[in-house]
This record gives structure tokens, C-alpha cells and sequence, in this order.
């Protein structure tokens, strides 16, 4: 540990988010825009002289070809949520600071690991098949990295390091000062001379504070390596919660925001009693059946009342695109989602093959609930029994054949080898180009890996 307080961090940055989660990659010429200036572009945009705030017509003046997208935060936040799955299965108690970028402390993952370097490996892999997979981009780029503390780490993750414990202010030294996020007082610190977070991280302390006031003393303390914002997974004090149960539930997610704007204004109330303000939002959402999801949201700055309904926002959107539309929605399309499941699309004969069994919407019933009943974090009620199986599969002495695809978006790689080392073993095969149905897109490889293995073991 870097000092008293400060946790070992891992942050996982999705560059270009937006223009990722509207489906493009890096090679064709995208920019996102807002209020008419860009807000993110794509490399070969960058690479033709697209740069962050030029005006619209500026970006298409620099580059012909350009392809601009207005900006949608829904989009991003829906496409975003099945990556912080991803990431959850491997770490529970993912922070999410912003659709594209998470975090989360590293020390019992990474022992379960077996080191940071190999939970990046981990991690990285689940994201990127994840990203795949909600954005439909052939080679996402996921980029992670280790530091004491959420700020470091973050600047970790844009050179893709695992800074040393303890080395995390030398690592920062030689960072501009605008990466402290306050324009204004890098501006100032640049005209006094000081353009560097080692520069400023070398004035004395109390100096800083008498010249710069609190916020200076907090970037210093960034600056410094001194980040001691926790990761720790706390339950709040019961008298800063703000619940509500509606009667009848909401079903649709502009309804809920709404009562969630009711309670954030509750909640900063409360906050503004004790003369606090919010960094930290935990946010958990439940069903009328019982399904619940919860988010960690970190803020950059501080989470106000508007922001915190944001955060409800984007997560109900993320959450409804995936396992309770699938709940709610009466007539399935099955043969759509086994389609979306596999690496390469089996043709319209084999789903409607997938189709047959379900020949009207209550034979679907019970295809709607099962992703519901998958535990997806520890105390998720199917957990202890999970548990319980992995335990008796580890015991089973009875030789163990594994494959699992190199692409599969709902149990990503990553996935299937922390599972295999769970039981003492590892995948036998990785079979390339392949996703979650692996008789569709690879049946034949994996039926002469499965005829080989029986004829080995017999």
C-alpha cells in the first residue's frame, strides 16, 4: 500500500466510448457531438486532425469523410452496463465512474488471480469480449492499469501499467497538471511556472492550502500519490439511505427517474444537513419479482441532484436492455438472442430450428426466467448453491474435458479460465471464432475434441 488509507486500484478505460457504444471502432472516421462541439471521436479522426471541442463544421472541414453522431447517453450507458457484468464476474464491487471507465481495489481479486498482472489479463479479456459483444466491434481496445489510488490508477490504465506499490508519485511526477481535472487552477499553476504534477507536488503542503484553499490541497495530495478515496465496500449509516417502494412498480424507467430525482433531492438534503457532500452513490434497483441490481457510481467531482438521477437513468436503461427485458418481454424472440450469442451468424434454418420448442409465448416462460436465476454476484440468492456445486465438481475425481470459445459475449474467456483453475485444472481447448452456442459456430472441432477425449479416457 502506498500509505495509511490508500487501496491498490485497478482501472478499466474504454477509449472513445462513445463512438464505440454507437458501434464503430477505431478505423473509420467518427466523431460524437454535443451542443455542435465534438466530444469524441474515433483515432483515424484524430489521426486526420479531429480534436476534442472543435466545432462541428471545423471536424468535418478537417476530415470529408467524417461521420457525426449526436450524443447519447442512454446508448452509451446501456452498452456499457454488460461490460460492468463482465468485470463484476471476475471482482465484485465494480465502481463505475463513468460509462467507459471503472474501477475497482485489487487485493482479493488479485490474489484469487494470482497477482495483479494476471487480473489485468483477466480483466481485459472479459471487457473486450463484453464490448464485443454490446457493440457489435469486431477488436474493441480495453485498456487497464494498477495504482494507489482511483486517480493514479486511472492515468495508469492510459499507459496500460501496474505501477509498483509505493511508486505511484514518481509514476505521476512527469503528468501535466491539466490532468487533475480543474482547468482553472492548472491554468494558474502553469503561468507561475509550475507545469508538472511533480513540480507542484514538491511545494510545501501548508503553502499550497493557504494559497490554493481546500480543492488546491486535495490535487495536491493527487498529485502527490495521496489518494485515499476508498474502494472498500461500506454499507452506509441507515440515516443516509434514501429508499422508495412504488405501488404499482414502475414499468418504464422514466417513471422510475422520476421517483429517483424525489430521492436524490432526499438524500442531499440529508447530506447537506451534516454539511457533507456526495462522491460515492450506491445505487440498487428491485424488481416486483425479486431481481435486483446494484451499482457503484464514483463521481470526478461531486454527485448532485440532477447527476444522481442521471446515474439511476443510465443504469435502469443498461439494466432493462439485458436480463429484465428478457424477463418481461411475454413473446421472446429466442432465435434473435441464440443469433446475437453466436460468432457467426448459423443462417435462418438452424434458429428456426431454436424456435421450434417455443411455439407461443408461454412456452417461453421458462427461457424469460432463467438468466434472472444465474448468480451473478455473492449474494445473489442462487450463490450458496452455486457454490455448492463448484465444490462438488472440484472433489469429483472423474477426468474433466473443457472447451470454451475465444469470443463468447455472455462467459467471456476470461470466464471459462477462472472457473477451470476454481476446480485445480485448466481449458484444454480454446476454440478460436467462436462464441456462446460453440455446436453452431465450431461443431465440428468440438465434436472431434469430444470423440478424441472419450477415446482417450476410455
Amino acid at each position: 500500500m502506498g500509505g495509511v488509507g490508500i487501496v491498490r486500484t485497478l482501472v478499466a478505460w474504454c477509449p472513445d466510448w462513445p463512438v464505440v457504444a454507437a458501434g464503430f471502432g477505431g478505423e473509420e472516421p467518427v466523431a460524437v457531438v454535443a451542443a455542435g462541439r465534438v466530444v469524441a471521436c474515433s483515432a483515424v479522426a484524430r489521426d486526420r486532425g479531429v480534436t476534442l471541442g472543435m466545432r462541428r463544421r471545423a471536424a468535418e472541414g478537417r476530415c470529408g469523410d467524417l461521420v457525426v453522431l449526436q450524443r447519447d447517453d442512454a446508448r452509451e450507458a446501456r452498452a456499457f452496463d454488460p461490460v460492468v457484468a463482465a468485470v463484476a464476474r471476475l471482482a465484485p464491487q465494480v465502481e463505475v465512474t463513468r460509462p467507459g471507465l471503472c474501477a475497482l481495489a485489487t487485493r482479493g481479486p488479485a490474489r484469487y488471480h494470482g497477482g495483479e498482472p494476471p487480473l489485468c489479463r483477466a480483466i481485459v479479456e472479459a471487457a473486450r469480449g463484453a464490448v464485443s459483444g454490446a457493440c457489435d466491434v469486431a477488436e474493441p481496445v480495453v485498456r487497464v492499469g494498477v495504482a494507489d489510488g482511483p486517480f493514479a490508477a486511472a492515468l495508469a490504465a492510459r499507459r496500460e501499467v501496474v505501477v509498483p506499490p509505493s511508486g505511484t508519485a514518481e509514476f505521476l511526477a512527469g503528468f501535466p497538471v491539466g490532468v487533475l481535472g480543474r482547468p482553472e487552477l492548472a491554468d494558474l499553476l502553469v503561468r507561475l511556472g509550475i507545469g508538472t504534477l511533480g513540480a507542484f507536488a514538491a511545494l510545501d503542503p501548508a503553502t499550497v492550502a493557504a494559497r490554493f484553499g481546500p480543492d488546491g490541497a486535495l490535487a495536491q495530495r493527487l498529485a502527490r500519490g495521496l489518494d485515499d478515496r476508498s474502494l472498500r465496500s461500506r454499507a452506509p449509516p441507515a440515516e443516509l439511505v434514501a429508499a422508495v417502494e412504488l405501488d404499482p412498480p414502475a414499468e418504464r424507467v422514466d417513471i422510475a427517474a422520476f421517483a429517483g430525482r424525489a430521492l436524490a433531492e432526499d438524500l442531499m438534503a440529508q447530506l447537506g444537513a451534516r454539511g457533507l457532500t456526495c462522491t460515492l452513490l450506491t445505487i440498487e434497483a428491485e424488481t416486483e419479482h425479486g431481481e435486483c441490481l446494484t451499482r457503484r457510481w464514483r463521481a470526478e467531482d461531486t454527485l448532485g441532484p440532477e447527476a444522481m438521477g442521471e446515474r439511476l437513468r443510465w443504469q435502469l436503461e443498461g439494466w432493462l436492455a439485458g436480463t429484465v427485458w428478457v424477463a418481461r418481454t411475454e413473446d421472446l424472440p429466442v432465435g434473435m438472442l441464440v443469433r446475437r450469442a453466436c460468432h457467426r451468424d448459423p443462417g435462418d434454418a438452424v434458429i428456426a430450428g431454436y424456435e421450434v420448442p417455443f411455439p407461443y409465448a408461454a412456452a417461453k416462460a421458462g427461457a424469460r426466467a432463467f438468466p434472472a436465476i444465474l448468480p451473478t454476484s455473492p449474494d445473489h440468492p442462487g450463490a450458496p448453491d452455486g457454490q455448492r456445486v463448484l465444490e462438488a465438481l472440484r472433489a469429483d475425481a472423474r477426468p474433466k474435458l473443457m472447451l470454451w470459445a475465444d469470443s463468447d459475449p455472455v462467459l467471456p474467456l476470461a470466464t471459462g479460465r477462472a472457473f477451470a483453475a476454481a476446480l485445480g485444472g485448466e481449458l484444454a481447448h480454446v476454440i478460436a471464432d467462436a462464441g456462446h452456442f460453440l455446436q453452431e459456430d465450431a461443431g465440428a472441432e468440438i465434436g472431434g475434441l469430444i470423440a478424441d477425449w472419450l477415446r482417450s479416457t476410455a
